[in-house]
């Protein structure tokens, strides 16, 4: 079918790139993994979504035929992409991409042997991704001495809507990630420890040879999560990530000490709850080789720690609740960016046993990241927007409070939530706009040694359209007109 297509490219430039890779073209919303849904005419593979990923060779490009209808909905497996693929869709706004809670949108796996292979998505909305971790396994063996086996650990919830394993990194541009969660697993229950018995009894019925009872197993640890909506390697141009949530596992439940025989031998101590997951990065988790996002805004999203588990009585020790941090954003560099309105929530510990601590938070907005041109908005009560002091070079960055400012020119405003307007949730890709007269507008050059720096927004606006390019996602273009001052479209 390959040289097929490529003889029949010969003959038409649209099918047929320069270097010999196909475009193809996806005719139809329909999602049967098990279906061979492609047609082949002398214009080239028709195919749906799926298919058009599964028969397209490495280096191909899968477009949309115009006027196809929104959204295309999974049928609750993920799209799998083990290749190099360029997906080009019409627009955010046009085309939805739904995995409807039920999987992942899209999972970009490494084949064996291969690194850096690069995938590129563009005008599309990828929306309603889940993923959890599997539960660790509940324990019922006891080990050689009648001690309880721990609950096995939960396994680790990442990239919601989207993830890229490592050797693989995605590049997304105008597109708009949404509604996306990863969940940890929960941690398995401890085993119960063996009871205490008597192993040899006497004449007048007293024990001559007393075993203990066991230890009760430990609860398994929760999974961790992150990346609520995107996880791994990723590039990220005049996009939108809202909507995402990294929740970690809870730690299992400890096991019951055996007790006390009839006879003899004294109750074992109960076993300790599971500490629970930690999360980070509610929206993304970036990670690879210089990972950033640009002209793009990520905002009300999550990071949630797991709640330590119970231990099996009062007696015992009860589970850590786990950590919670970068509610928005972790790694990597933000250029021109806005980043608001997130949240992180340290897990509780154990309510049964003594002993146990509540997570930490830290960082509300961002994690580990570099800054430039940045807008971090949206105070958490005793939570610092930024977990550690960032560095905003070449241009200045604001930030509400003074936990992100560090090195170069980073300025606390701590009005800023009321210079910019509430998020646009209808836009076709979301965004936070400055509003008249704020100081974020002309704030900063859009050239780093002389070369051209960030010089389109997230709207296709070029910037600078003032004297000098604003601070955050999106280059304000204000006219005067009709007595107020009201803003031009963007530029396409």
């Amino acid at each position: 079918m390959r040289k097929f297509i490529a003889l029949i490219g010969l003959f038409v430039a649209v099918c047929v790139g320069e270097a010999g890779a196909v475009t193809m073209i996806v005719v139809n919303r329909n999602d049967d993994p098990a279906g061979q849904d492609c047609d082949v005419t002398v214009y080239g593979l028709f195919c749906s979504l799926r298919q058009a990923i599964f028969h397209a060779a490495p280096g191909d490009t899968i477009e949309f035929a115009p006027g196809l209808s929104s959204p295309i909905r999974l049928n609750g497996t993920e799209l799998l992409i083990r290749k190099a693929l360029t997906i080009v869709g019409p627009g955010a706004g046009k085309l939805t991409i739904s995995a409807q809670n039920q999987s992942r949108v899209l999972n970009l796996v490494q084949p064996d042997n291969y690194q850096n292979i690069g995938v590129s998505v563009s005008g599309v909305t990828l929306a309603d991704g889940f993923f959890q971790g599997n539960s660790g396994g509940d324990n019922s063996l006891q080990d050689a001495n009648g001690n309880g086996l721990a609950g096995g650990a939960g396994h680790d919830g990442f990239g919601g809507c989207v993830n890229a394993d490592p050797g693989m990194s995605l590049t997304i541009s105008g597109t708009a990630v949404r509604h996306c969660a990863a969940r940890g697993g929960q941690g398995g229950h401890g085993a119960p420890g063996k009871d205490g018995s008597c192993g040899l009894v006497n004449p007048d019925g007293s024990c001559n040879l007393v075993f203990a009872g066991g230890k009760g197993g430990i609860g398994g640890q929760g999974g961790a999560a992150w990346g609520g909506a995107i996880a791994g390697a990723l590039h990220m141009d005049q996009s939108s990530v809202i909507d995402g949530y990294a929740i970690a596992g809870s730690g299992g439940t400890g096991g019951n000490g055996g007790r006390a025989g009839f006879k003899g031998g004294t109750a074992g101590t109960p076993g300790g709850g599971g500490d629970g997951g930690s999360a980070k990065g509610g929206a993304i988790s970036a990670s690879g080789a210089d990972p950033y996002i640009r002209n793009s805004t990520v905002a009300i999203s999550s990071a949630v720690g797991g709640s330590g588990g119970d231990a099996a009585t009062s007696a015992g020790a009860a589970g850590k609740g786990g950590n919670a941090e970068a509610g928005l954003f972790e790694g990597g560099h933000v250029w021109f960016s806005t980043v608001g309105y997130g949240l992180v929530e340290a897990g509780i510990k154990g309510s049964v046993g003594n002993g146990g601590n509540p997570g930490i938070t830290g960082g509300s907005a961002l994690g580990g990241a570099a800054v430039t041109g940045t807008i971090v908005v949206g105070i958490q009560p005793n939570v610092g927007l930024c977990k550690y002091q960032l560095s905003s070079p070449d241009s200045p960055s604001f930030s509400e409070d003074a936990s992100c400012s560090g090195d170069y020119s980073f300025f606390v405003r701590t009005t800023l939530a009321q210079e910019l307007a509430p998020l646009d949730e209808s836009a076709p890709l979301p965004n936070f706009m400055p509003t008249w007269g704020s100081p974020l507008i002309d704030s900063g050059s859009c050239f780093y040694d002389f070369d051209a720096y960030d010089l389109v927004d997230q709207n296709g606006t070029f910037r600078p359209q003032g004297a000098l390019c604003d601070a955050g996602a999106i280059e304000t273009d204000y006219v005067f007109s009709g007595g107020g001052f009201e803003q031009q479209a963007p530029v396409n």
